[in-house]
This record gives structure tokens, sequence and C-alpha cells, in this order.
């Protein structure tokens, strides 16, 4: 080969590692952050709980109603699903928005909705507030914006079961920076727990510190609760992961820690618990678009993490049985993953008819081991079933 040939492909190379350098330090998110705020403007929150071997609930957040002002309109909605039989019900409706809602169903099938709320009674502009309802939707302890109050000045929660005790997390204060168009941040974290109808209520802080902690979410063990949060960075498009563990029987939190060194998008992790392998999992998408998997054990020791895979949709919950767990994943996809006590697997990857938003979208399987995925589109709710 000539030396001027030699000396062209080495420019050339240079040249392509200069572009993946500019490219590559610059965050890269799936949808513009102008796409997630008017996404969440139109609906936002959603879960599936299985209530039986051919039974489930769709609960989320979706604002039906014109806004005169401009302020958000989301109601809390849900829908059963029995046989191939659906009922939709309308479970909380207030002044301005309830939103994002998350609901989680505890061990005697009650099942608790939790949700940021902007209607203005009492001293706070927001509170996070919550509803029970049994597991046909119907109330156990209905909204009252006077006494069903998680945290005066609370946002952002989201609830699991431990049990017969939930566990809500949620956000305390606000600070006007950073974040999605930079309006501004959560400060403080918050636990409170309450048994299935309600009573026994008691609130813990997190941490004592002066780092800014946002947008927590929780899943639950036997004993345990996995809090997963993001740490604000200021003046940067990325966050830092840290996590928890809460004993509810020592009512004790473990010091938060940081669960890796990745620059993580905002809002785009999550966390879930394996039953079968009594590990929590936990993912997370990158600030190059690049997907990352975390395997803890419920004493909060990473047992795991598998890099190197695609990027995780935002705002989604994944299906799991057993060994099996499939979560939304970037262009209209699901992926497949096998899971041990100490390896993740990626096993397929399985394009879908659906495409995910940062509304949120969320799976069970059913009897005959398909999975069935419900999104959230513009004011609209979309499933699929398939097998995987």
């Amino acid at each position: 080969m000539k030396k001027w040939s030699i000396g062209i492909m080495v420019i050339m190379l240079i040249f392509a590692l200069c572009i993946y350098k500019i490219h590559s330090s610059h965050p890269i998110f799936a949808r513009s952050q102008v796409d997630i705020w008017d996404e969440w403007e139109q609906s936002h929150g959603i879960n599936v709980l299985k209530t039986s071997k051919n039974g489930y609930n769709v609960i989320w957040a979706s604002a039906q109603k014109t806004s005169e002002n401009g302020d958000w309109t989301h109601d809390v909605y849900g829908m059963t699903y029995r046989n191939g039989h659906t009922v939709k019900k309308t479970l909380v409706s207030a002044h301005e928005a309830q939103e994002p809602s998350s609901a989680s169903q505890c061990a005697d099938g009650h099942i608790l909705v939790t949700f940021e709320d902007g209607n203005a009674v009492g001293d706070y502009g927001v509170m996070q507030r919550y509803a029970i309802f049994d597991k046909n939707l119907n109330n156990v302890v209905s909204y009252d914006p006077y006494k069903t109050i998680i945290k005066n000045g609370g946002h952002s929660g989201h609830v699991t079961s431990v049990s017969n005790t939930f566990v809500v997390v949620c956000d305390e204060g606000w600070i006007n920076k950073d974040g999605i168009l930079n309006r501004g941040t959560g400060k403080e974290i918050y636990i409170t727990t309450m048994n299935s109808v309600g009573n026994n209520k008691k609130t813990f802080k997190i941490a004592n510190t002066s780092s800014r902690y946002d947008w927590p979410l929780v899943a639950g063990s036997k004993n345990k609760a996995f809090i997963l949060w993001q740490r604000i960075v200021p003046n940067k498009k990325y966050t830092k992961l840290m996590m928890a563990t809460f004993n509810l029987k020592t009512r004790k939190v473990s010091n938060p820690k940081a669960v890796s060194k990745i620059k993580c998008q905002y809002y785009n992790y999550s966390v879930s618990y394996m039953p079968k392998v009594k590990c929590f999992i936990l993912t997370a998408t990158d600030h190059h678009g690049v997907g990352h998997m975390y395997l803890y054990n419920t004493n909060g020791k990473q047992l795991c993490h598998k890099s190197g895979l695609g990027r995780f949709s935002m705002e989604s919950s994944p299906a799991v049985s057993n060994n099996s767990i499939v979560y939304p994943t970037h262009k209209k996809s699901l992926t497949l993953f096998k899971v041990t006590h100490k390896s993740i697997k990626k096993i397929k990857i399985k394009k879908t008819s659906l495409s995910w938003s940062s509304r949120g979208q969320a799976g069970v399987f059913d009897t005959n081991g398909k999975v069935v995925f419900y999104a959230l589109q513009k004011n609209k709710l979309k499933h699929i079933k398939m097998k995987i």
C-alpha cells in the first residue's frame, strides 16, 4: 500500500474519532425535553397490577378536561380486566392535576394510589396525597384533600407494598433550576408507611444532606424497600443515581450511596423486585444513550452490573415472571432478560406495534406466557398482547 493512501486512512480515522468525541460529550435523549414536558401534560403515570390468573387492573393519570388558565388537569382512572371483560372508572377527580399516579397492591388485595395533587386546599399549593381501593377498584379510603395526605408540600411520589404495608416515597421542597427545561427539581426525600386501610401512618426522612435529591422510585420485597433516586448535578444535563434500603422491622434507612459512576439521563431509571430471584433489579440509561442493569440483594449489596445495552424507555414498569423480566426499550421494542441471583442475560429483542413515550407504559405476564403492555398515548390508553 502506498504511503499517501496510508496517510489518508490515518487522517480519516482521526476525523472519525473527533466526530465521535464531539457527539459523545453531549447528552443524548431519546426524546427532546420539550417532547417530554408536552407528553407529561397529556398523561403521566401508569401501573398494571395482577389480581388473579386471568385478571388485572390498570391505573393511570390523564388530562381529559380542558384547562381555562393553562394549568394541568389530570384525573386518575382505573380499568378492571377480568376474563376478557373491561370496566373503566374514574378513581380520583379534583381541581387541577392529580399526577403522576403510582399504584401498588398489598398482600390483602388493597391498592394504594398516590399522586402529586395540585388541588390547593390548605396551606400548601402542592401536596402528595393518596386513596385506597379494593381489588375491584371500589373505595376503601376515599380521596379527601384534608385527610388523605402523604406529605405537606410533597410531590413526585411513588409507592410499593411490603406484605400488608404500603411504602410511599416522595420529594419535598423545590429548587427552581435544572431538571426538564430547567424548570426545577425536588430537594429532599421522605418515606411514609401505613397499613392496608391507611392507619398507623409514619414518616421518615431519607437523609440529612446538602445534595438535591429528586424523583424517588421504590420497590418492595418481603421485609425491605429499595429506594432509587437521582442526585441533581447543578448546571448539568445528567444526574447521578443514588440508592438506599429501608428495613420495615427496624424502621431504619441505610446510608444513601451511589449506584455507579455513570452519568444518567434525567428520569430514565427504574427499580423492580423479582420474588423468584429474591433480588432487586435496576435499569438506567446513561447520557450517551447506553442502557445499564444492576442486580442487588435485599441487603443493598450490588451483585451484578450489565452494561452496553440499548436505551430503556422512560417511565416504564416491566413485566416479571419467575426469572424472566421484559422491558419496553427504544424504537418500539420489548427486550427479554433472564436473571439469576448473580447474573443478567439478554435473551431477545422483539419489535412491537406500540411506540413508547415518557407518559408511561407498564406490563404483566398472562397465564399463557404472553406479555400484555399498556401504553399512554396522547389522551388515550393502548395495549398489545404478544408472545416473546
